[in-house]
C-alpha cells in the first residue's frame, strides 16, 4: 500500500538533535544529545527512518523544522539540510517556533494543560534567554508575547490573570536571576523541558495555518537577536544618509 501523507521533521536549534518521520499519522523518531555534532548525526539518523520504511527523500510530501530561536549554528545546518531534501523532492517545507516546540513537549509530558499559560525560555548564552509565552487550548497554542531576547534579570512578566503559570525550558536554569515577580507566579518550573522532532510533528496543522508553507528556497531561521522588523518604525535605528 502506498502511504499517503508523509512528513519528515527535524529540530536543532539546541543541544540536542531529533529527527521524526511520520508515514500515515505513525511516527518515528531519532534523537542523540551531541552538542556541536549536529552535521555528523542528522543526515545519518534521517537515512535511517527513510530505509526503515523503504521510502526515499523524493517521497516525503512535507519537510518541517524548528526554526529558532536556538543556536545559530544548529538552525543553519538544519535548516540547510531541509532545504537540501526539500528542494531535491520538489515539496514544501514548514518552519516552527522552537519556543513553541517546548510548550508541546510540555503538554505531552502531562506538565501543562488547557487554560495554562506557559513561559518558554532557551539559553541564548552570552547572559541572555529567548523567550515567549503561550496560552495553551485544547488543540493549540497561542503565542501571547515574544519571540524576544533579553538578559534574564529583565525578564518581567505579565501577572494581570488567574490562570495557571508554568515555566520551561534551558532559559529557566537562569531563574535565580529573574526578577522575583516573575519566578513567585510559576506554579512549576521544568528547565530540562526541550524541543523534539516528535513535538513539531503534534503542531504541524496549526502551523500550518499560522506559519505558512514556503518553497525550499524560502526556509529561513528565526534568530531573534538579528530581527528587527516588529519594531515600530520609530523605534529602529536610523540609516545615516
Amino acid at each position: 500500500m502506498v502511504a499517503e501523507n508523509i512528513t519528515l521533521a527535524l529540530d536543532s536549534a539546541t543541544e540536542d538533535c531529533s529527527v521524526a518521520l511520520s508515514v500515515d499519522g505513525s511516527v518515528s523518531t531519532r534523537s542523540v544529545d551531541t552538542p556541536r555534532e549536529h552535521s555528523r548525526s542528522l543526515l545519518p539518523m534521517i537515512s535511517e527512518l527513510l530505509d526503515e520504511h523503504k521510502l526515499l527523500p523524493a517521497d516525503v510530501d512535507l519537510f518541517v523544522y524548528s526554526r529558532g530561536p536556538g543556536s545559530f549554528t544548529g538552525l543553519r545546518i538544519g535548516i540547510g539540510i531541509i532545504q537540501g531534501l526539500a528542494y531535491g523532492a520538489g515539496k514544501p517545507t514548514l518552519g516552527i517556533s522552537t519556543l513553541a516546540c517546548q510548550v508541546q513537549a510540555a503538554r505531552r509530558a502531562g506538565i501543562v494543560g488547557p487554560s495554562d499559560r506557559v513561559y518558554s525560555a532557551i539559553d541564548a548564552r552570552m547572559d541572555e534567554i529567548y523567550w515567549a509565552y503561550f496560552s495553551v487550548g485544547d488543540d493549540s497554542l497561542e503565542l501571547l508575547a515574544g519571540e524576544d531576547v533579553c538578559a534574564p534579570r529583565e525578564w518581567r512578566v505579565e501577572q494581570s490573570h488567574s490562570n495557571r503559570c508554568v515555566g520551561v525550558g534551558s532559559g529557566w536554569r537562569y531563574a535565580v536571576d529573574f526578577p522575583e515577580e516573575t519566578r513567585s507566579i510559576m506554579a512549576e518550573i521544568e528547565p530540562e523541558i526541550g524541543p523534539s522532532a516528535l513535538d513539531l510533528m503534534a503542531l504541524v496543522a496549526t502551523s500550518t495555518a499560522t506559519e505558512g508553507l514556503r518553497k525550499a528556497a524560502d526556509a529561513q531561521p528565526v534568530y531573534v537577536r538579528e530581527n528587527i522588523a516588529w519594531k515600530k518604525r520609530d523605534e529602529q535605528p536610523q540609516r545615516q544618509t
